[in-house]
């Protein structure tokens, strides 16, 4: 996550600070550094499962590149696919990665549109620029990464392979607290 400052002594690595870090914060711990003092590595990036909701300002402050992976409690699919998305998301150093359970206890999945599990969501500047839902292969995940991250392309699409899991009737209502607008749509239509 960026920006980031890494605290260092000679050649050993200290701490870490991950994102927005005041001047009188960033005073204090290289005042604690120079003192031979120890602090542990701190982050003040935000993490969207702590968000009851979310809106475009908010995503736009967590990052330019964010993956969402949204899944659901005795998923057979997701339970196939959370190793692979989980080798392949971290592989990229400038994706913030997330996987957030969809289990009623908020409804971030519906501020993305989410009703099919599980689904991956790409965000870059705080806008949706792509979704998929259902089974994806490793493969094809390091292609959608690779264009998402490196690439920088602006827009992905939507895609499905068909197979995938649903959150019970009364949750599924995809229109229920939608916040966020697809990056290409001037409305809250679904795509």
């Amino acid at each position: 996550n960026f920006p980031a400052v890494v605290f260092k002594t000679g050649g050993k690595r200290i701490a870490k600070h991950e994102g927005y870090l005041s001047i009188s914060a960033l005073q204090q711990k290289v005042g604690m550094l120079l003192s031979g003092s120890s602090f542990s590595d701190s982050s003040s990036v935000k993490s969207i499962t702590s968000m009851k909701s979310v809106n475009q300002k908010e995503l736009y402050s967590m990052g330019e590149h964010l993956l969402f992976y949204f899944v659901i409690d005795k998923c057979g699919i997701c339970n196939q696919m959370t190793p692979i998305v989980n080798s392949v998301a971290t592989s990229f150093h400038n994706v913030k990665f997330e996987q957030i359970l969809s289990n009623g206890s908020h409804n971030l999945h519906t501020s993305f549109g989410v009703n099919e599990f599980p689904a991956i969501v790409f965000v870059h500047d705080g806008k949706v620029v792509g979704r998929h839902t259902g089974f994806l292969n490793k493969s094809n995940l390091k292609h959608r990464l690779k264009q998402f991250a490196i690439s920088n392309k602006k827009t992905l699409g939507y895609t499905t392979s068909g197979k995938v899991s649903y959150l019970k009737a009364d949750d599924k209502d995809p229109e229920k607290g939608r916040k966020i607008k697809d990056k290409n749509s001037s409305s809250q239509d679904k795509t």
